[in-house]
């Protein structure tokens, strides 16, 4: 049934668009023979052939139709089972599934595209077959036609044969009423045979020959033309037949005119062409199906690959299948848990969100007052350098006080000294006393005027020793208190030091206590920037303990240095050129001589021609002018009235500036001597 649909379709298609015109007649026929077949069969074999041909078309469309449903839900199981792949599977599978899918998707569109396609062509066939339905309906009547008029043509003469058969032999001695019959007779003869579908046949030279050819092809078209109304009658019961079975007529006893078989053959014929027209479709949808499993055959492949797998991973599922069900039931009820966790969950974020806006606010409030102590810490860092600077400074009069207890201990054991050397010389000035007194007893009478003058000059000269002894007794004493009041002094400076730098200490120990606090708040509000800022403290702590210890091998140094050149009784060339320049170019030129003194060792006089000593009088080491300490200090010497130079607020400020000035110079031509 299909190969002769398909090759009905191909006659169809090539007589609405011939490669041939000179063939467009034989197909014609050809056509028409086989519609008569299908249309008017000659027995009831062939009727029931062709009702099981159509039901046979029929249950293929529906075969065909059922197919692709069933390819559709196979392919729409496939693709969730690729996801449920893609979902538990491993990685691999996951990608060559969605790979496959994509393919999938991809053919799946092709085909709805090809489908459309095949849409459009089959409006276009529609089109072509209804017109070549109209075509053949109008070839059709027009054979039907012809043939009818040929029929009453051939009755005509049959009835002009007759009727000249039943005239008087009279009319036809003459030679020109033979001749006329002969002709007649010959023209039907031909006529007639022409209409027959038998041999050609030679016409006699009498007219009994011919009358002899005329019955053999009467009889001959006689039959024909019972066949014909055989057939007529034959193709007249079918076309009932055909048509009450195809539902376009009801009464199938009654013959039919030519309008009614005409509308009848109208009708059937555009159920026909519909029919064709769905074959032509099947028959494209079949080529199209056909190719489109020849480009699937490798997804196919891979799809049995993949069904393979599914059917081990759908084992593996069917295992934990009850352990699934298990887990779903203890699943629903975590997730009843889960739902009133999450409600409360929502009202205790509502409430984190409130807290966390508060936090907000008071973690910049913190950061606010983390700047404000940081910037307080660097002011408390720097002035606890400048303590520090202070404390060396302390730990460089300690030095010096230490060196004036050593003076002190020196100046009390003259003192004591003097003080022996007093009594003794008030031992000897009563000795020597009670000794004139009886000298001049003695010699008052003998020699009482060279006497009393020797003993005078010995009284003066005596006198005047013991003058001086109290002289430099009373300045020894002076010296020992001024040196006492120095080292009082020195005492509460340094006291007054030290309970700064504890205060200094306590400062930044509460400092440091207000720092970590800060910083711990600000690590439990962001941990990122609380061990950032922590990093930044214990960075500069790194950098002030480094630059501590440098400081303390430079003071070290410059101990060790000024503690050499003190030593050394010669001083290097180098330095007293650098002495010298410095001199000359500074402008503090005080300073540098005082510096210059020291290193070289100048005495008084040296001192006093240089301009260092504020006045013209010699100056004993150690007696309140002029000395190591005393310069140091700024303590000039006393006045005869008993007031120093230095006890004046100028004073303490001159002290004050030198001493710095001395420390920075002496510090910065220790420096350059340590480059050189």
């Amino acid at each position: 049934m299909w190969s002769r649909l398909t090759e009905y379709a191909g006659n169809v298609a090539e007589i609405v668009a011939p490669s041939e015109q000179g063939e467009h007649g034989e197909l014609g026929e050809e056509l028409w023979n086989k519609f008569t077949n299908i249309v008017a069969p000659t027995d009831g074999a062939e009727k029931t052939a062709l009702d099981e041909d159509e039901d046979e078309q029929e249950r293929y469309i529906s075969e065909l139709e059922r197919a692709l449903l069933q390819k559709k839900k196979q392919n729409e199981v496939l693709e969730q089972r690729i996801q449920e792949l893609e979902a538990g599977g491993g990685e691999s599978t996951g990608g060559v599934n969605a790979a496959v899918v994509r393919e999938k998707d991809h053919r799946i569109a092709e085909l709805e595209a090809t489908v459309a396609a095949v849409k459009a062509q089959m409006v276009d066939v529609t089109k072509q077959a209804s017109s070549f339905e109209s075509e053949t309906n109008r070839t059709l009547t027009a054979k039907l036609e012809a043939m009818e008029k040929r029929l009453r043509d051939l009755d005509v003469e049959c009835n002009v044969l007759r009727a000249q058969a039943k005239q008087p032999t009279a009319n036809t001695s003459t030679p020109d009423a033979r001749n006329s019959i002969y002709s007649t007779l010959v023209q039907v003869t031909l006529q007639l045979a022409k209409s027959t579908q038998g041999q050609p046949l030679e016409i006699g030279d009498s007219e009994e020959v011919v009358l002899g050819q005329l019955k053999i092809v009467s009889e001959r078209l006689r039959s024909e033309i019972e066949r014909a109304q055989s057939q007529s009658a034959r193709f007249q019961s079918a076309m009932s037949s055909f048509l009450a079975m195809h539902g376009e007529r009801n009464d199938s006893h009654n013959e039919l005119t030519l309008p009614e078989l005409q509308s009848a053959l109208g009708k059937l014929g555009h159920k026909l062409s519909m029919r064709a027209k769905d074959a032509v479709e099947l028959e494209q949808l079949r080529l199209h199906v056909q190719h489109l499993t020849e480009k699937d055959e490798k997804s196919i492949k891979t799809i049995s690959a993949l069904q393979t797998q599914l059917s081990g991973v759908q084992a593996s599922k069917l295992q934990n299948a009850q352990e699934l069900a298990d887990r779903e039931s203890e699943l629903m009820v975590a997730v009843q848990k889960k739902d009133a966790t999450i409600t409360k969950l929502q009202a205790n974020e509502n409430q984190l969100r409130e807290t966390l806006n508060h936090l907000g606010s008071e973690l910049d409030n913190a950061n606010t007052e983390l700047d404000e102590l940081e910037k307080a810490y660097e002011v408390q860092r720097a002035e606890l350098a400048a303590l520090q600077v202070k404390y060396q400074d302390a730990i460089e009069h300690q030095v010096g006080y230490d060196q004036l207890q050593d003076r002190v201990r020196d100046l009390q054991q003259n003192a004591q000294e003097y003080e022996q050397g007093y009594l003794q010389l008030l031992q000897e000035a009563e000795q020597v006393k009670a000794k004139t007194e009886a000298e001049k007893a003695e010699l008052v009478a003998s020699a009482e005027a060279h006497v009393v003058s020797a003993d005078k000059q010995r009284i003066y000269e005596l006198e005047a020793q013991l003058s001086a002894c109290e002289a430099d007794k009373a300045v020894a004493t002076q010296d020992a208190e001024r040196l006492e009041n120095e080292l009082e002094a020195l005492d509460r400076v340094l006291l007054q030091l030290q309970a700064d730098h504890r205060q200094q200490k306590q400062r930044m120990l509460e400092l440091e206590e207000i720092l970590d606090s800060a910083q711990n708040r600000r690590r439990s509000s962001h941990n990122g920037s609380g061990v950032i800022a922590e990093e930044d403290f214990r960075r500069v702590m790194d950098v002030l303990s480094k630059k501590t210890l440098e400081c303390d091998q430079l003071r070290e140094a410059l101990e060790n240095t000024a503690r050499q050149y003190s030593a050394n009784e010669m001083l290097d060339k180098r330095l007293a050129a650098q002495l010298m320049v410095s001199y000359l170019e500074s402008d503090k030129k005080h300073e540098v001589l005082l510096l210059i003194s020291r290193m070289m060792s100048f005495d008084d006089d040296q001192k006093r021609r240089a301009g260092i000593l504020s006045d013209g009088s010699v100056v004993i080491p150690g007696n309140g002018g002029g000395g190591l300490f005393s310069s140091l200090l700024g303590i000039g010497p006393r006045s005869q009235d008993g007031s120093s130079h230095g006890d004046t607020s100028d004073g303490a400020r001159h002290f004050n500036t030198d001493e710095k000035a001395f420390s920075d110079l002496w510090a910065d031509f220790l420096l350059q001597e340590a480059k050189k």
